[in-house]
């Protein structure tokens, strides 16, 4: 399901991991920007003295971010905020052991970045997909104009057999008339059986018969 992260939505996740810590980081300020380079960030106090969550719109505001992704970045950043407060000073804000503790204390794999897909790919899937799902529809509507193309020659075959079936009597330019005693398949191609009396039983193409001979009303 598509997710939109919120502010609150964020807060909440941070509010699960105070009761289960016993912090407060669901207190902090959360900052939102627009950077592409990273998804999130915990800022440790400054000049200014103050401390807060930092997260890329970029990532949390696409619909296409996977949940499982940005809830693996909110816990990481929040393993940042506890190994500061744990660390009586000592923190770095880097990847070291006390980060490390603190992952695997509120139950993540001390992973630096998320190895899921990005929303970039997720886009680029869908738009394969689309384009497969167009080519898709081209295929059905070629099929259905060669099942109506077929439809319409069996229907034409149909009308020319009836026209030629047995005892019709028609002229050959080379044997004279004859009668047409039967119909058959041989192969791809129809033929007609036609007795031409003192000139003999004939096999004749069923389309060069069309193209070149009468029926004798």
């Amino acid at each position: 399901m598509d997710v939109v992260w919120t502010e609150e939505r964020i807060r909440e996740e941070f509010r699960r991991l105070d009761d289960r810590t016993g912090l407060s980081g669901a207190g902090l300020p959360i900052k939102f920007g627009r950077s592409k380079s990273y998804m999130a960030a915990f800022i440790r106090p400054g000049k200014s003295g103050r401390m807060y969550f930092y997260f890329s719109v970029h990532w949390f505001h696409d619909p296409d971010f996977l949940p499982a992704e940005a809830l693996q970045t909110i816990r990481h950043e929040y393993a940042h905020y506890m190994d500061w407060i744990y660390s009586d000073g000592s923190y770095n804000s880097g990847h070291g052991q006390g980060w490390i503790d603190c992952c695997i204390s509120i139950g993540i794999e001390p992973d630096r970045l998320f190895c899921g897909p990005f929303p970039d790919d997720i886009r680029r899937l869908r738009q394969d997909i689309a384009e497969l799902e167009e080519q898709r529809r081209a295929i059905i509507a070629d099929i259905r104009k060669l099942r109506q193309k077929i439809a319409e020659l069996e229907e034409k075959h149909r009308a020319i057999k009836q026209k030629y079936k047995a005892g019709t009597k028609v002229t050959h330019p080379k044997f004279g008339g004859g009668i047409v005693n039967s119909t058959s398949e041989h192969g791809q191609k129809w033929f007609v059986e036609i007795d031409f009396g003192e000139n003999g039983v004939k096999l004749i193409d069923l389309k060069w018969m069309c193209d070149n001979m009468k029926k004798i009303t």
